[in-house]
């Protein structure tokens, strides 16, 4: 078990050196100024791509900050307050009828 994980870190650090070469001839390319500057430009953006992390979607009521104050009195107080009051502060036409 330990020796697969030690080869899947290898081929990890193997995979960012490769796309770190990549990147750096692309820049290099794209700063000399030669022909087929599309091609850099797109192998450069690919592997910013390939490098970059994947964006997460966030649920609706998940927030930037983790101690918002609707959350610390959901832990507080299991139970003990009402989403209604939060809803229609959300969204004030509802509130009117």
């Amino acid at each position: 078990m330990r020796v697969r994980s030690r080869s899947i870190e290898i081929a990890f650090i193997c995979q960012v050196i490769a796309i770190f070469i990549v990147i750096i001839a692309c820049v290099v390319n794209l700063s000399i100024g030669l022909d087929k500057a599309e091609l850099w430009s797109s192998l450069l953006s690919g592997a910013l791509g390939y490098l970059l992390p994947s964006p997460k979607i966030r649920r609706k009521n998940e927030s930037f900050l983790h101690d918002t104050p609707l959350q610390l009195v959901s832990s507080l107080l299991p139970k003990q307050h009402s989403d209604a009051v939060h809803d229609q502060v959300d969204n004030p036409d509802s509130a009117l009828g």
